[in-house]
């Protein structure tokens, strides 16, 4: 959900600066998307750190089961 508001709602800083009309210190705070990021980064934390808990506990629980 980040990626696609970041995607379809925000202008990059990177963007506005190409346009000759707008100087970078006229660039909002808001078109950083802080915010957003922040929010991806985390999200992708806790699946790198939750995903191989899941597979070890599945793997443990299927080894049970076959006994």
């Amino acid at each position: 959900m980040a990626l696609h508001d970041i995607n379809q709602d925000y202008v990059s800083p990177k963007v506005l600066e190409d346009i000759p009309t707008i100087k970078s210190d006229e660039i909002p705070d808001w078109a950083s998307t802080r915010m957003e990021w922040t929010f991806v980064r985390i999200s992708l934390l806790l699946k790198v750190i939750i995903t191989p808990l899941i597979v070890i506990a599945l793997a443990k629980t299927v080894k049970k089961l076959r006994l």
